[in-house]
């Protein structure tokens, strides 16, 4: 097949078919080849302009090449991409902002595993799950270094000269969008947390509807102080109890049936006194029930037998002596003077104050001798 060229017959494999107006290297070796053979044959040589034309088509595919290599996708090198695409790019940088984070989380500035980099990160981790006003501080930086970050890619993206600026500044915009997303859930999260361990009296429940900005931020700190006041003493709780609980895993398989009774006992004592006295939201009453918790728990099934008699005859003992300290002829038959002095001590708060006072301030082994003296007492010989 053969076409008409400046009034020259020519193959059709020289002609420009391409739609995007440049040949194939396939193609032109083709056509120069078949050139070639039809030199031979014709009886006119091709025209200087059919060869411009061959030179031609061969020159825009660099050019084409370059443009894709600068990220142009349209055709046009000039920073305005398509709708899509701003789209597709935002999204990127959104996959982008999650890998770079996490590796940022375990490596340096080099790319390399850092251990100190991983601790910090753990750290800071561990610090905004166990102080929520910690949490709620590092997601408001994070919100507003996501925001100026937008900003600045939507900056530019306005003033893109070319596609690839302009793909790049749309990425930066899906990352910095990303991060305030993030941020700002993170920061709700930590704000309920913060409320519900807060304490605070004028924190942010306190507050009416037409409070001012100035009420909020101070209503806020109020409960950040409270929240994290709180949360450190129950953290510092849990550590006394796990410390607690190793001490009596450790010793209490050397204990006999016996003392690990009076020791749960001892616990249970503290722990009355401590309700006794309406101290019940201290860290030591927290402790002492947590002692007596793990003490119930390591004591075996026999051994709570044991234990609910000991404690049955404990009881029955102290409300027996407590009723004879009452009558009226106990006084003449009871030589208080005749006792050591601390059961001398252990007598007066007993009598002013109760049992649980007294054992807590003059100890249990002290009272628990005097309360059986008492017992002992035989009023039944009193006139």
């Amino acid at each position: 097949m053969t076409t008409s060229v400046n009034g020259v017959q020519q193959p059709a494999y020289i002609r420009r078919e391409n739609p995007y107006g440049y040949a194939s290297s396939a193609d032109i070796e083709q056509a120069l080849s078949g050139a070639s053979a039809f030199q031979g044959y014709a009886t006119t040589p091709v025209p200087a302009a059919t060869q411009d034309e061959f030179v031609s088509t061969t020159q825009v595919q660099p050019q084409e090449q370059a443009q894709d290599s600068n990220g142009c996708t349209d055709g046009e090198d000039d920073g305005h991409i398509s709708f899509w695409s701003k789209i597709g790019n935002a999204i990127k940088g959104v996959g982008k902002s999650i890998v770079k984070g996490v590796k940022g989380m375990f490596t340096n500035s080099e790319g390399k595993f850092s251990l100190g980099k991983t601790l910090l990160s753990v750290g800071v981790i561990a610090a905004s799950i166990a102080f929520p006003a910690v949490g709620l501080g590092l997601c408001a930086v994070g919100a507003v270094a996501g925001g100026v970050q937008v900003v600045k890619g939507g900056i530019k993206a306005s003033k893109a000269t070319t596609d690839a600026e302009a793909k790049e500044a749309w990425q930066n915009i899906g990352a910095g969008t990303f991060q305030v997303a993030a941020s700002v859930a993170g920061a709700k999260a930590s704000l309920g947390a913060m409320k519900s361990t807060s304490t605070a009296t004028n924190g942010l429940a306190s507050l009416s509807e037409d409070a001012t900005m100035g009420q909020k931020a101070s209503a806020l700190l109020a409960d950040a102080k409270s929240s994290t006041v709180n949360r450190f003493n129950t953290l510092t709780t849990q550590a006394k109890t796990l410390a607690t609980r190793a001490e009596i895993t450790n010793t209490f398989n050397k204990q006999n049936p016996e003392l690990q009774a009076n020791e749960l006992l001892d616990a249970k004592t503290r722990l009355e006194s401590l309700e006794a006295a309406g101290d019940t939201s201290s860290i030591e009453y927290q402790n002492a029930l947590r002692e007596v918790e793990i003490r119930e728990t390591y004591i075996e099934h026999p051994v709570k037998a044991e234990l609910s008699t000991i404690k049955g005859d404990v009881r029955a003992t102290v409300s027996n002596a407590m009723d004879k300290i009452k009558n009226v002829n106990f006084k003449e038959q009871f030589n208080v003077s005749a006792l050591p002095a601390k059961a001398q001590q252990a007598y007066q708060v007993l009598t002013t104050e109760g049992y649980s006072q007294a054992v807590t301030k003059c100890g249990y082994e002290t009272v628990a001798q005097l309360i059986n003296t008492i017992a002992a007492v035989d009023l039944t010989t009193a006139n």
